[in-house]
C-alpha cells in the first residue's frame, strides 16, 4: 500500500505517536495484476447475477437411492413447489439424488428448496455436492457443509466445473428427525462467464456451507475445530439484548470484539448484549458468563496483551454512538473474568474525520 495509517492507542500501553488522517489519495491509488492494470480487469458477474442463470430443466431426469410412494424423484424436477421427493423412511442416511442435464454445461451453483407442505421431515443437514461428467466418475465433492432447518431457499455456490450430472448426498437430516431425506425442486445455474481456471493457475478447494451467517471465526486449539457464530438468530443481528448467540463448528480433518486469552480460551465481548462478554468452554461445547464490560460497545478492536490481559478500545453503533457514550480503553482479567477502565486510554485520539455514515468503501464506489 501507499500509505500506512497506524494508530497508537494510549499511553498505557507505552507508546505514543501524532495522528495521522488517512489521505483520500488512497482511494485513487493505481496498480496491477501480472502486469494488466486494475481498471482494464473485467468485472465478474456479481453474486446475484450467478445465482438468476438458472439452466432450463427440459428434458432432465432424476434419479435417486429410494423414495415413498407419492414422493417419486421426479418431483424434485417438476417446477411444483407443492410436490417433493421423500426418500424411503426405512433406509439408512447418506441418501443421494442425481440429476442428468443431457448435455456438458459449465456449472457454478445449485439451490435446493426444502418440501413446502409444512413438514420438516427429511430437511437435509450435512451434505455434499458432486459433480460428474460422465454420472460414474464423481471424484471428490465441491462442496460440502450443513443446511440450516428451515424451509427457505437453500443455495450453495461452488468453483464453476464442467459437468453433465450433479448429485447431492445427504449424511443428516437437519432435524434429527430420522434417517431421510426430501426435496421439492432442484436448480443448477450457469456459470460460464466464470470458466474453471488453467491448471497452471491454482485452484480454490471446496466450499463449505455453514449452517449460520459467520460473522466471527476462531480456532479452538484443544480439537481443532473451525469455531463460527452469528448473532442473536443464525441470520439476523436483530433481538432481545441477552446472551445469546448461534453457533457451530467444522472439523477440517457477531459483531464483537473477538481474542483468545493466554488460557487458549475464545472470549467474545459486545455485539448484540452491548456489555456481555462470553467464553467459550471447549469441554461443554458451550458457551458461559464472562462478565460485562463497562462500557457497552460492538465492532471495536481487541487485542490479547502480552501478560495475557485482553484490551479493547472504540466501537461502533452497539450501545450507543461514540459521542454519546466515548468507547474508551478497558482492560481484562481473565482469571477473574473482570473488566476493568483504563481512564489514560480515551479514544479521541483514534478517532478520523470522516463523515458518519460514509466509509472509505462507499466514497470509492462513489468516485469510481
Amino acid at each position: 500500500m501507499q500509505y500506512l495509517l497506524l494508530l497508537i492507542l494510549c499511553p498505557v500501553l507505552s507508546l505514543a505517536a501524532p495522528q495521522v488522517r488517512p489521505d483520500s489519495n488512497v482511494l485513487a491509488a493505481s496498480g496491477s495484476l501480472d502486469g494488466v492494470p486494475l481498471n482494464q480487469i473485467p468485472a465478474k458477474p456479481a453474486v446475484a447475477a450467478v445465482v438468476a442463470a438458472a439452466i432450463p430443466r427440459d428434458g432432465w431426469t432424476v434419479t435417486c437411492d429410494s423414495s415413498q410412494a407419492g414422493n417419486d424423484c421426479s418431483n424434485a424436477l417438476d417446477g411444483s413447489a407443492d410436490t417433493f421427493w421423500l426418500s424411503d423412511s426405512v433406509a439408512s442416511l447418506p441418501q443421494s439424488i442425481v440429476v442428468d442435464m443431457k448435455t456438458t454445461h459449465i456449472v457454478g451453483n445449485i439451490t435446493l428448496l426444502p418440501r413446502q407442505d409444512g413438514s420438516s421431515n427429511g430437511n437435509i443437514g450435512q451434505h455434499q455436492i458432486f459433480l460428474s461428467e460422465d454420472g460414474t466418475n464423481w471424484g471428490s465433492p465441491v462442496a460440502i457443509g450443513t443446511y440450516f432447518d428451515r424451509s427457505q431457499l437453500q443455495t450453495t455456490i461452488f468453483t464453476p466445473g464442467s459437468a453433465r450430472y450433479v448429485k447431492i448426498t445427504s449424511l443428516s437430516e437437519a432435524g434429527n428427525r430420522g434417517s431421510f431425506m426430501s426435496i421439492a425442486e432442484v436448480n443448477v445455474y450457469d456459470a460460464s462467464d466464470l470458466p474453471p481456471s488453467p491448471a497452471t493457475a491454482g485452484s480454490w478447494g471446496l466450499t463449505v456451507d455453514f449452517p449460520l451467517v459467520p460473522v466471527s471465526a476462531a480456532i479452538e486449539w484443544s480439537s481443532g475445530r473451525l469455531l463460527v457464530w452469528s448473532s442473536f438468530s443464525w441470520n439476523d443481528f436483530n433481538g432481545p439484548k441477552g446472551h445469546q448467540t448461534v453457533t457451530s463448528s467444522y472439523d477440517p480433518t457477531t459483531q464483537l470484539g473477538l481474542s483468545m486469552d493466554a488460557q487458549g480460551r475464545i472470549v467474545a465481548a459486545g455485539g448484540n448484549s452491548d456489555r456481555g462478554t462470553s467464553v467459550y468452554d471447549s469441554t461443554a461445547d458451550d458457551w458461559v458468563d464472562g462478565g460485562d464490560l463497562i462500557i457497552p460497545r460492538g465492532y471495536q478492536s481487541q487485542a490479547t496483551l502480552s501478560d495475557g490481559r485482553l484490551f479493547t478500545i472504540g466501537a461502533s453503533w452497539s450501545g450507543g454512538s461514540s459521542s454519546d457514550t466515548p468507547k474508551n480503553g478497558e482492560i481484562y482479567d481473565s482469571g477473574s473474568n473482570t473488566w476493568s477502565p483504563l481512564p489514560d486510554c480515551p479514544v479521541t485520539p483514534m478517532l478520523t474525520s470522516d463523515p458518519e455514515g460514509t466509509s472509505l468503501i462507499s466514497r470509492f464506489e462513489a468516485a469510481n
